[in-house]
C-alpha cells in the first residue's frame, strides 16, 4: 500500500502545475510567516495587536491574558519570532525547503491548536489552511522523509558527492546499505537536496 501511494505520489511530481504549485506555496506560507512575526512585534518583544498591556492582567479576556502571558516572557515571544523567519526564510530556499517545512509544520500544528483552544474568529481557517498547505509540503517529499524512520521501503539510488571519513563518493541502496549510512544519507538528502 505504502509503493503504491509513493508511486502515486511520484506520478504527480511530474505534472508541471503541481511543480509550480508547490515552489509558490512555499513563497507564500513562508511569506506570511515572516510578515506575521514581525507584524505581532515577535521580533522586538513589543506586542503590536492587543493594546492591553498597561491594563490589570485579572481585568483581560483570556485570550488577551494568554498574549500578554507570551509578550512578558520576553526570550520566549522573541524566540517564538525567530523560529518563524528561520522557517519562513528555509522555506522560501530551494536547496533547505524540506527543512523549513518540517520546521514550519511544528509551528503551525502549535499555532493552529491555540486558534482552536481560544476560540479565535476566523484565525482557525487561516491557520487550518497554513496546516493544510504544510502538510502538503512533507507529503510532496515524503520519499526523503520516509528514509529517516524505516528501512523496509525500496529507495532510488542517492548519491553522496562529499567525502565523509572514508565514505568517499559512493552510492547506498536499501538492500545493502547499513541502516546508520542510510540515515547519514537521508539527513543529507534533506539539507542538501
Amino acid at each position: 500500500m505504502i509503493i503504491s501511494l509513493l508511486k502515486t505520489i511520484d506520478r504527480l511530481k511530474k505534472k508541471t502545475f503541481l511543480q509550480v504549485f508547490t515552489i509558490y506555496l512555499c513563497y507564500l506560507i513562508g511569506g506570511a510567516f515572516i510578515i506575521a512575526a514581525f507584524g505581532m512585534g515577535k521580533v522586538s518583544g513589543q506586542a503590536n495587536l492587543i493594546n492591553s498591556m498597561d491594563h490589570p492582567i485579572q481585568d483581560l479576556q483570556p485570550i488577551q491574558q494568554f498574549f500578554r502571558v507570551m509578550v512578558d516572557s520576553g526570550l520566549y515571544w522573541k524566540f517564538i519570532g525567530w523560529t518563524q523567519i528561520l522557517a519562513g526564510i528555509l522555506l522560501m530556499t530551494q536547496r533547505f525547503a524540506k527543512l523549513g517545512a518540517l520546521i514550519f509544520f511544528g509551528l503551525i500544528l502549535n499555532i493552529f491548536i491555540i486558534t482552536i483552544s481560544y476560540e479565535f474568529k476566523g484565525t482557525p481557517v487561516v491557520t487550518g489552511f497554513m496546516l493544510l498547505a504544510t502538510s502538503y509540503l512533507l507529503v510532496w517529499d515524503i520519499r526523503t522523509f520516509l528514509l529517516l524512520v524505516t528501512d523496509r521501503i525500496a529507495f532510488e539510488k542517492i548519491s553522496l558527492p562529499v567525502n565523509y571519513r572514508g565514505l568517499a563518493a559512493c552510492s547506498f541502496y536499501s538492500s545493502t546499505a547499513h541502516t546508520f549510512y542510510r540515515r547519514i544519507a537521508g539527513l543529507y538528502s534533506i539539507l542538501c537536496k
